[in-house]
């Protein structure tokens, strides 16, 4: 697929968003949200990488793969837009603070479960290890984490719970007339996050999706589609960068000529 136009709206984009942080800078408008702002930074910096990622795949015409990191660009979005979202309608970091300590420390105790469940099962042991144990031996630091120390992560993160994030997000952008645009992106892409799914996780059902395009310019179209979806998705990630600092009448007007140089 010949991927110039896309390229070129993404870089027109990327260039007067640069234009504005600059603008910003030289304005001396300060950060009010410290964490959001470096939160949403992150996740910006992610999406974008994903997204240069898609348009290469889609140069190859590798729709297989595509489905993969158009699955992971829609949860990356999601995630970020509800911090984005909570930010704007409670004016505080408290959730981007939670994303990134609480759910931080669920993710590596997480990845430390998986590995004690490997070592259990290579070394034949008939008695499973005390999670634990096994972790405050390794990580002597996290001395006096215990039960009651998981529980009040688990109550922090389940906010995260991608079921939790998709009905705040509907509610959000559904209520008010402008956010009907939003509300069409959601109501667009949600049902496709569980369609992609099987292509992350090996599923069976990924080899029928595929059969479906059969012909070339099947192919073509579906990527096409993609492509826009995820270009907007990129652009809008990042764009919410800029409500983390403080408001001024700049802001909206640089707002307002980043979304002009998205419209599809």
């Amino acid at each position: 697929m010949d991927t110039s136009l896309i390229k070129s709206k993404y870089l027109q984009h990327d260039k007067a968003l640069q234009q504005s942080l600059s603008k910003i800078g030289k304005a001396k408008i300060p950060v009010v949200f410290p964490i959001s702002h470096e939160v949403l930074s992150d996740f910006s910096n992610r999406v974008n990488k994903i997204f240069n990622a898609i348009i290469s795949l889609a140069s190859n015409n590798n729709l297989y793969c595509l489905f993969i990191l158009y699955r992971s660009l829609l949860e990356h979005s999601y995630k970020a837009f509800y911090i984005f979202a909570k930010l704007t309608s409670e004016l505080n970091d408290n959730t981007a603070e939670a994303y990134q300590k609480h759910l931080f420390i669920a993710e590596f105790l997480a990845e430390q479960s998986g590995i004690l469940e490997m070592e259990d099962l290579i070394n034949e042991n008939s008695k499973k290890t005390d999670f634990l144990t096994f972790l405050i031996t390794k990580f002597p630091e996290l001395k006096g984490v215990d039960k009651k120390n998981q529980a009040e992560i688990s109550a922090a993160i389940n906010q995260f719970r991608l079921s939790e994030v998709v009905k705040f997000l509907h509610e959000r952008f559904s209520k008010r007339n402008k956010n009907k645009a939003m509300a069409h992106l959601f109501a667009q892409t949600l049902p496709e996050y569980s369609h992609v799914s099987t292509f992350t996780h090996g599923g069976a059902y990924a080899s029928k999706i595929i059969e479906k395009f059969s012909t070339e310019d099947l192919v073509q179209k579906e990527i096409d589609r993609i492509v826009k979806i995820s270009l907007t998705l990129c652009c809008i990630t990042k764009e919410n960068v800029l409500s983390t600092y403080h408001p001024n009448a700049m802001i909206p007007l640089e707002i307002t000529i980043l979304q002009e140089i998205r419209k599809p």
